[in-house]
């Protein structure tokens, strides 16, 4: 796999990839706008996908597509939200909820140098 397989010219850049979501006419389609396409029905399994809002449920579809997903998830999740979107997503997520063997690929792919590390005893009562 090459850089640019998942449409990625920097860490940085903040260039979005083409977007599934314009109908032939260039017009965006409200109600496509707001429904997941069905290639993410397995890797949203635990959840009533037809109820599933692509806004509302945001960090949730980026969680399990990046720790579930393949390229072409990954593609769609860049194309639609942009990368800009995804970093504050992936640094405001605890790191506990990435995987750890897709770690280094969600630093190397959106440059997140730094996750959110929960300090020990977060929560805790003394």
């Amino acid at each position: 796999m090459q850089k640019n397989d998942l449409n990625i010219t920097h860490a940085n850049d903040n260039t979005r990839a083409h977007s599934p979501r314009l109908i032939s006419n260039g017009v965006k389609d409200k109600a496509l706008k707001k429904k997941l396409p069905e290639f993410f029905k397995p890797l949203l399994w635990s959840y009533n996908f037809s109820k599933i809002n692509i806004e509302r449920d945001k960090e949730i579809i980026i969680v399990n597509t990046l720790n579930y997903g393949d390229l072409k998830h990954w593609r769609w999740l860049i194309g639609h939200y942009g990368r800009d979107a995804m970093r504050e997503v992936i640094r405001k997520v605890p790191v506990t909820e990435f995987r750890p063997q897709v770690r280094p690929l969600i630093s190397l792919v959106f440059g997140v140098a730094i996750f959110n590390y929960a300090p020990r005893g977060a929560g805790r009562k003394a």
